[in-house]
């Protein structure tokens, strides 16, 4: 039981950890449900931020400097 509640557990936070990344948090945590959370978060990492992200992320930190 522990380790069900474990599996969704981490799940949620692959999805979360995508989402903030710029990726579909819903499918990335449904497919570490389905596989692995550690699958899921090595091929994460693997396929990184999504390109509007780091643009994004440039751009506030852009503004910060110009500040």
């Amino acid at each position: 039981m522990e380790t069900l509640v474990f599996l969704v557990a981490f799940s949620i936070g692959i999805g979360a950890w995508a989402n903030a990344w710029g990726r579909n948090g819903l499918g990335w945590g449904f497919g570490a449900l389905m596989l692995s959370p550690l699958v899921a978060g090595i091929a994460l990492l693997i396929v990184g931020k999504t390109v509007e992200k780091k643009a994004e992320e440039a751009n506030a930190l852009n503004t910060l400097i110009d500040e």
